[in-house]
């Protein structure tokens, strides 16, 4: 995908439940549309990361 470049006011974050999700949508160089999401349990102190997602047009193809 190339290097990744991204302004820090692209990124939303939605507290549901208990669930603290990220959605981020980066900029790399070579492939356009990609969407990232991260997702943590509210509350847990270690930080943990439970889900991790990349999509894009190039990955489902």
């Amino acid at each position: 995908m190339g290097k990744g470049r991204s302004p820090p006011d692209t990124s939303t974050f939605l507290a549901v439940l208990l669930i603290l999700a990220a959605a981020h949508r980066p900029a790399f160089e070579r492939v356009d549309g990609v969407a990232l999401r991260f997702v943590f349990k509210k509350g847990d102190e270690s930080h943990q990361l439970y889900g991790l997602w990349f999509n894009s047009p190039k990955l489902r193809s």
